[in-house]
This record gives structure tokens, sequence and C-alpha cells, in this order.
């Protein structure tokens, strides 16, 4: 099972594994992406984490 993020012109389809435990589910995730050139550069992180019931 994954969670998956709708395609659009500016970002890829992503998939976030699930584990699924007796009496929780969480899915966790870090993208790192780089974008620019040597002037203007940035390096963007970002980590998800998704529970039920709360983590």
């Amino acid at each position: 099972m994954a969670i998956q993020a709708a395609p659009t012109s500016f970002f890829i389809p992503v998939e976030i594994p699930i584990i699924v435990g007796k009496d929780l589910m969480i899915a966790d995730q870090s993208f790192t992406q780089t974008r620019g050139k040597v002037k203007a550069k940035g390096t963007y992180n970002l980590h998800i984490k998704l529970c039920n019931p709360g983590c």
C-alpha cells in the first residue's frame, strides 16, 4: 500500500510506503531537491510523517 500524489506539470508523482501494524499505520518519507545554477541555487528538504492514530 502507498500514498500517491496526483501528477502536475511541475511535480512528478511520488509514492510513500506505508507500514501497517496491529494498531498503527505510518507513512514516512524524506525528499531532497536542488534547483538553480551557480549564482542562484536552492536545496529543498521535505520530511513527511503521517500516522493513524497520531504519532
